[in-house]
């Protein structure tokens, strides 16, 4: 770097802060030399050619030797005359170095290597644990509030699981939630390290420029850990379980994204890692990155960006068919951690989670979950059928993680456990209107977030096998059933919904016992939902068709083909029911061609208009008759 005896600029800089990580003094003066030196190499660093000349100088060693020196030396005292509220100069340093060394790994295997080898996520160990102390008053209030939201105060239960000893002290939810912590994964006070390290930066950095700080520093975990299995592995020793879960629980737009991002690319290529998220301390991580992402408004996010959290969830409860796993200890932490990780795809964990799902209550969490996963399965569906194959191989669109056996078995299920839960909570919760289906309970959002999930599932264009194993759980695992038997416990609609709530309200009390099903509209567009999922998986499937015939069920589907104030778009969805199981089945045209008029059913608004409906003797068809009685 040096011609006839001049040095580059960069080399200067370098140089300096090397003599300084040597110096057995530090004073605040030199913050503003750092400052501006910090500056010029962030913005040579924005380059690729840039960061190649810095890592050729080793400029890596020398700013981790520094940030060292940081978090014992340079903090102690400097700014107690520092204004109330205002960042201090350490503080805006801090947020350079970190910057700086986000824009080093940013796609540089050489400064990469060198961050690995200077063991540099060991070195930030101790500055994220400074950091979290200084954003946890701030947020202490907040999370009891996010947290109670979501019912997350059920993870209390696991202390009495896994040690036998009862419940953690009564308290507030964030109290509760960092006793589940202590019990899952060691004295949760041991990952903050000393006092002295947190009363270090209490009074160096506001709470703003300390989440400034954090997400920098997994901006910069998620640039190292890009550099293959040795630096995700490094990232994941040292900040897993307990690190990660600190960072998640600020419970902050700026940090959660970041978090999945880091989470996601140490995953991506581990299934052992996949699999430590979906139980123990990683599902109580993923229950508060789902607490995060349901909190967060997300009209308040750049469209443009890059969602982490949902592909996070895809990957873990898609393509690695985790959900089954996740989505129980959601509910249960943690569950049967006797299982093996070669045993997380097998028959014997799905039978575990299945028979949890006999006696489990369901939480808001779970309910975020599977919003998430409807999330994802729309997103794709639509990117399926927009892009052209280019862009889905450069968007990643692929729909065959959605036809995995255990997650569709698993979701049947659900379905199954949701609907008899709604029906014991009836009894407690009884309502004399039709709610949309965010303000019900987690179980009725279960329930309309599984409908919602099939009813776009049957329309994926997929290969053969995947047609027959949709085919092969709707018909022999029980979900045809179940559909035709939740609509057949509503009866048929009501026209223009009147006396419905009546109605449904004295069927509500002769529902009861193992296998029960809600007689009640549990929201609004629940029998829309229903007959839509009927409709889309008869669409050219003749083993869906055969059954509802076989069942005697043609005629329910049929009555479904009318207007109902609380289900919109009823009668297109059951006109387009009818149609799809007519088509190309000549036994099922048969059948319908063969029905005759019985009766006809006088409203009372034609009485009034002196009008009735009749059958013609002769024609078998309806007729309106003026009867002169207005």
């Amino acid at each position: 770097m040096e011609r006839d005896g001049f040095r580059s600029p960069e080399e200067g800089m370098v140089e300096s802060f090397r003599l300084e990580s040597e110096s057995s003094q530090l004073h605040t003066d030199h913050y503003l030399a750092w400052e501006g030196n910090l500056l010029q190499l962030i913005e040579t660093s924005r380059t690729k050619d840039g960061r190649a000349v810095l890592a050729d100088l080793k400029i890596i060693p020398v700013l981790l030797a520094l940030l060292k020196r940081f978090h014992t030396s340079l903090l102690v005292g400097q700014s107690s005359n520092s204004p109330p509220h205002e960042p201090s100069k350490s503080s805006t340093t801090l947020l350079l170095f970190l910057k700086l060394l986000r824009n080093l790994c940013a796609g540089d295997s050489s400064n990469q290597d060198a961050f690995l080898v200077e063991e540099g996520p060991l070195v930030l160990v101790p500055i994220a644990t400074a950091l979290l102390s200084v954003c946890r008053p701030s947020r202490d209030s907040r999370i009891s509030d996010d947290l109670s939201k979501v019912q997350i105060s059920s993870l209390s239960s696991i202390s009495k699981e896994i040690t036998g000893t009862g419940s953690p002290q009564q308290g507030d939810i964030y109290s509760r939630m960092r006793a589940d912590l202590d019990v899952l994964g060691g004295n949760s006070s041991e990952v903050r390290s000393s006092g002295r390290e947190r009363v270090l930066y209490a009074g160096d950095i506001s709470a703003s420029a300390c989440l400034d700080s954090v997400r920098m520093l997994l901006q910069l975990l998620g640039n190292f850990s890009r550099g293959g299995d040795a630096c995700e592995e490094a990232v994941w020793q040292e900040f897993y379980p307990n690190l990660f879960s600190e960072l998640a629980s600020l419970q902050s737009n700026q940090t959660s994204d970041v978090l999945c991002m880091v989470l996601y690319t140490c995953c991506k290529n581990s299934k052992q890692r996949c699999w430590q998220l979906c139980q123990g301390q990683g599902a109580v991580l993923m229950s508060l990155l789902i607490v995060a992402a349901t909190e967060n408004n997300p009209e308040a996010q750049d469209t443009a960006q890059i969602n982490w959290f949902e592909l996070l969830v895809r990957h873990i409860c898609l393509e690695e068919s985790l959900f089954p796993l996740l989505f129980t200890n959601l509910g249960i932490l943690p569950m049967r951690r006797e299982l093996e990780f070669s045993k997380i795809h097998s028959e014997e964990c799905l039978c575990a989670c299945q028979l949890w799902l006999k006696t489990c209550t369901f939480t808001s969490v779970q309910a975020s979950l599977l919003y998430a996963v409807l999330d994802c399965l729309t997103v794709d569906v639509e990117d399926a059928s927009t892009l052209t194959e280019d862009e889905k191989v450069g968007r990643s669109v692929d729909l065959n993680s959605y036809f995995s056996k255990h997650v569709m078995l698993f979701s049947v299920r659900i379905l199954e456990r949701a609907a008899l839960c709604v029906v014991e909570e009836s009894d407690e919760d009884s309502v004399s209107s039709v709610r949309p289906l965010h303000s019900g309970s987690p179980s009725v959002q279960i329930m309309g977030c599984l409908l919602h999930f099939w009813r776009i599932l049957c329309t994926c264009e997929s290969r053969s096998e995947q047609r027959l194993l949709l085919s092969q759980v709707l018909v022999q695992h029980g979900l045809l059933d179940l559909l035709l038997k939740l609509l057949e416990a509503l009866g048929p609609p009501e026209a223009h919904g009147k006396k419905s709530v009546a109605r449904n309200h004295e069927r509500d009390v002769t529902s009861s016992g193992p296998g029960a099903v809600p007689r009640t509209m549990c929201y609004q567009g629940y029998r829309r939902d229903i007959v839509a999922v009927i409709a889309n998986a008869s669409h050219q499937n003749r083993l869906v068709q055969d059954h509802v015939r076989e069942t005697g069920k043609l005629l329910l589907v049929l009555q479904q083909s009318t207007v109902e104030m609380d289900n919109p778009f009823l009668r297109e969805w059951g006109l387009w029911a009818m149609r799809n199981l007519l088509e190309g089945n000549t036994l099922n045209q048969k059948e319908i061609s063969s029905l005759e008029l019985q009766e006809a059913v006088n409203l009372p608004e034609l009485h009034n208009m002196g009008l009735r409906v009749e059958i013609d003797p002769k024609t078998r068809q309806p007729r309106l008759v003026n009867t002169g009685s207005r």
